[in-house]
């Protein structure tokens, strides 16, 4: 089974992506932040920042492009290709009402005769690499039988499916019933996304569906344990000199591209939002942490967290 890194807005930049492969290798894939067309025919500098080679000369990076509009996206796509791209992702999973309310994400399941036109556009010049990423449904699991009966249409090179409808965004469960069913007569490359925190979690998942897919996509889970790639492939848990060298890492270069602290600590607040969910009995100064003003009063508490 295939390990890929989905994508987070503001975290698993670069930066992120580069130590997380140093220090807890085992992803076979990231998936970088999703780029909004319209572009030109050159990409913005905070996105040549994130998608240049020489940031991701040891990641198998894939970038994600937002949109519904098929010549923004073809556009987009030749951007990218120019840069050494093969794959390019469709991002139709977000579920931030900013995104939906424009359409885009999983706002695209809202209408599907739209979405569609948007696919058959994208896909009408034979390109074999181009992949999706997808929610079930705006707010019944029923909608997922027609969405994928649009998305079998298609030459979609690799299929993410992440079973929870636009209206939850990331709260309940992932329903792995609807994917189940939808995988059954899907002949195409397959990929799980959705409530994968734990060893165990992947363990039980994969003995539901290791016939249905051939990848898993892990976010949030990362997120909250660097190490769990590692462990999946059969290797130890991180120990607290590995998180520290880790996030002393992200720390140190976030300082090289930022001017000021403040960024800096706005950064590492974001990865231990996730982070100190990990730590039992910590939560006194983990709100300390999050609410340092310094990057030295930061280093106390992430020192105190991971020292217990």
């Amino acid at each position: 089974m295939k390990l890929y890194l989905a994508p987070l807005e503001g975290i698993t930049g670069y930066i992120y992506r580069n130590a997380l492969e140093e220090f807890f290798p085992g992803a076979d894939k990231y998936y970088a932040p999703f780029i909004t067309p319209p572009i030109k025919r050159e990409l913005a500098t905070k996105e040549i920042r994130e998608l240049c080679k020489e940031h991701n000369e040891k990641i198998n990076l894939v970038p994600q492009v937002l949109t519904v509009n098929a010549a923004d996206f073809n556009l987009t796509k030749e951007v990218l290709r120019d840069y050494g791209y093969e794959e390019v992702n469709i991002n139709l999973g977000c579920p931030s009402k900013t995104v939906t309310s424009k359409g885009r994400g999983a706002g695209a399941l809202q209408n599907l005769d739209k979405l569609d036109e948007f696919l058959y556009g994208v896909y009408e010049s034979g390109d074999e690499k181009i992949s999706i990423k997808t929610r079930i449904g705006v707010s019944e699991a029923e909608e997922f039988d027609r969405i994928m009966e649009i998305y079998k249409k298609y030459p979609v090179y690799e299929l993410t499916i992440h079973p929870r409808l636009m209206n939850q965004a990331y709260k309940g469960k992932a329903d792995r019933d609807v994917f189940i069913k939808a995988a059954a007569d899907y002949h195409r490359p397959l990929c799980y996304n959705g409530d994968i925190n734990t060893l165990k979690d992947y363990e039980e998942l994969v003995d539901l569906i290791s016939q249905e897919c051939n990848a898993v996509m892990c976010g949030r889970g990362v997120l909250k344990n660097p190490s769990l790639f590692r462990e999946i492939k059969g290797g130890k848990p991180a120990t607290m000199d590995e998180l520290e060298a880790f996030l002393e890492r992200i720390l140190e270069d976030y300082s090289e591209v930022f001017s000021g602290e403040t960024p800096v600590l706005f950064k590492m607040k974001e990865i231990w939002s996730y982070l100190s969910l990990s730590f039992d009995n910590m939560e006194k100064e983990s709100k300390k942490l999050l609410k340092a003003k310094s990057i030295s009063e930061y280093r106390i508490y992430a020192k105190k967290i991971l020292r217990g």
